[in-house]
């Protein structure tokens, strides 16, 4: 099966794409990159929490202010704050099975 899965910081929390990093543009990017590479996509942005991400960027990289706290979008939202929620979407496996 090929179905690539990522997670990586919200796009909206890096410093300078506060105001391109929305829906309309992740789903662009999302679409690009499953065209090209002929795959389902599945893509996770994470909610950066301060006392976690930023903190391990600035004891492992020195300090930033590229990268701050909060940021995301989910399937099922959005889900806002600082809580853990279970995400639920159908996926057709033999649809992904036989475009692989």
């Amino acid at each position: 099966m090929c179905m690539p899965a990522g997670a990586w910081p919200a796009l909206s929390t890096i410093a300078g794409l506060e105001a391109v990093a929305d829906l309309a543009q992740i789903g662009a990017l999302m679409k690009k990159h499953a065209l090209a590479a002929q795959v389902f996509m599945i893509s996770a942005a994470d909610y950066v929490l301060m006392r976690a991400v930023v903190r391990w960027l600035r004891e492992n990289l020195g300090e930033t202010d590229m990268v701050t706290a909060g940021g995301g979008w989910y399937l099922a939202g959005p889900v806002t704050g600082e809580r853990e929620q279970l995400l639920e979407a159908e996926i057709d496996l033999a649809q992904v099975a036989s475009e692989c």
